[in-house]
């Protein structure tokens, strides 16, 4: 396929991403907005992309019809930084989308047609009177393709908050705002593509706008039932799909291994902290048992022994996290507890 964009096809619990017609590589529904919209990849569709257009090497070409060539074969390049595939199909058919817009009407003209979103031409990297050079447009276009990418990434958090079970007005704010822009989902087309194995036409969809691209999937997760959840993993926290509710970690790189997902590690570090916390836990009924027999046999000891139960009790709790997160062993820990007792006088 010749034209920019992310092509799309949706197979009951499957994003299918079509490089071109005949091929495809799927992803569980709802996981590549989950990919787009969070961590490295979301990081890089942002600030690397920033940094590139401040670094256009033409800065001194006047801006022209004829010179926007140059400048798309550029922010071709720029996209081809990122590995995830996906990500950089949006984000550069979102960009050059932009590109085409704003030259079409003429920067100034452009302002105008959106003036609605943007009310002070300061909130822009460049004031649209400005625009001399290539370079200028291409900070322009930057300006209005953040705009796309922040309003998606924002949808997402919103609506995966709101189904994660921990969303705030604010939240129910975007997600209104939002459902009632997708009615339209402006930068989706859509064709229908034979199938002659199933003899069917499968709907093909390219999208060029983050933010449309999370309308046409969110739409295709609520016909699926397919919710977003957040990774219980408190070191990670990013969230994921899943159709089972009792689902609690993602099947992202945990950030304590990347070599496993917090799906793989996270359990088996509940239970090593688990089974952490139950030695802890015997010796400290075993230091008290201690204390409370030398507080039988020895009553004249009675505050200073009450003294030492009192700290075990106020301590525990964050003794046993040092020793959890390794800031001590438990040889430590028992060396504290060890501590806790009334030294004998020495004889002179």
């Amino acid at each position: 396929m010749d034209s920019f964009g992310l092509y799309l096809m949706f197979f009951m619990l499957a994003t299918r991403v079509m490089p071109s017609p005949n091929e495809g590589v799927d992803y569980p529904l709802g996981m590549l907005s989950c990919r787009i919209f969070q961590g490295e990849t979301y990081r890089d569709l942002s600030c690397v992309i920033r940094k590139k257009v401040l670094m256009y090497p033409d800065s001194d070409t006047l801006y022209s019809a004829s010179a926007l060539g140059e400048a798309k074969e550029y922010i071709t390049q720029c996209f081809r930084h990122d590995e995830f595939q996906p990500a950089s199909h949006l984000g550069l058919a979102s960009f050059i989308r932009i590109m085409n817009t704003i030259s079409y009407y003429d920067p100034d003209e452009y302002l105008y047609q959106i003036e609605c979103e943007f009310e002070q031409e300061n909130e822009l990297m460049i004031p649209v009177s400005a625009v001399l050079t290539v370079k200028d447009f291409l900070k322009l276009c930057y300006d209005f393709y953040l705009v796309d990418l922040v309003n998606g990434h924002d949808a997402f958090v919103a609506l995966a908050s709101i189904q994660a079970g921990m969303n705030a007005g604010a939240d129910n704010e975007v997600c209104s705002r939002f459902v009632a822009k997708t009615k339209e989902l402006p930068a989706v087309e859509m064709k229908l593509v034979y199938d002659p194995e199933k003899t069917t036409f499968n709907p093909i969809y390219r999208v060029t706008s983050f933010e449309a691209y999370m309308g046409l999937e969110y739409m295709r997760m609520l016909d699926q039932n397919v919710k977003f959840r957040r990774c219980q993993n408190p070191a990670c926290g990013k969230f994921f799909v899943a159709q089972r509710t009792t689902a609690k970690y993602c099947d992202f790189p945990s950030p304590q291994n990347e070599q496993k997902t917090c799906k793989e590690l996270y359990p088996q570090i509940v239970s090593r902290e688990k089974m952490t916390r139950d030695i802890l836990l015997k010796s400290i009924r075993g230091a008290q048992s201690r204390l409370y027999n030398v507080r039988r046999r020895h009553p004249e000891q009675y505050e200073e022994i009450n003294k030492f139960l009192d700290e075990i009790e106020a301590q525990r709790e964050s003794m046993s996290e040092k020793v959890v997160t390794g800031e001590l062993t438990v040889t430590d820990f028992n060396r504290w507890l060890e501590s806790l007792k009334i030294k004998k006088a020495r004889n002179k």
